[in-house]
């Protein structure tokens, strides 16, 4: 069964200006898979030869980045109040 990418995670962040301080505030290889599977359109299958680890360890990186991402979300979205403007 083809790995289904938790594109919710990375749509979660409001703003596109967030998203990319967010990517820099993870570390390197959990930065790189993200940007080689979602941007480069890359298999984990190519992610792990490109960047020397084993499919299992791309996917466990892939899913400690988005939550760091989510976390990263969750923390900067601004309290609702329930006034409507």
């Amino acid at each position: 069964m083809p790995d289904v990418p938790d594109r919710p995670a990375i749509e979660q962040i409001d703003a596109a200006a967030e998203l990319w301080p967010a990517l820099a505030s993870l570390p390197r290889r959990q930065r790189a898979v993200l940007v080689l599977r979602y941007y480069e359109h890359r298999t984990d299958e190519e992610i792990g030869a490109l960047l020397g680890i084993s499919r299992g360890t791309v996917r466990s990186q892939a899913s400690r980045a988005l939550e760091k991402l989510r976390s990263h979300s969750a923390q900067h979205r601004e309290p609702t109040s329930g006034r409507q403007r």
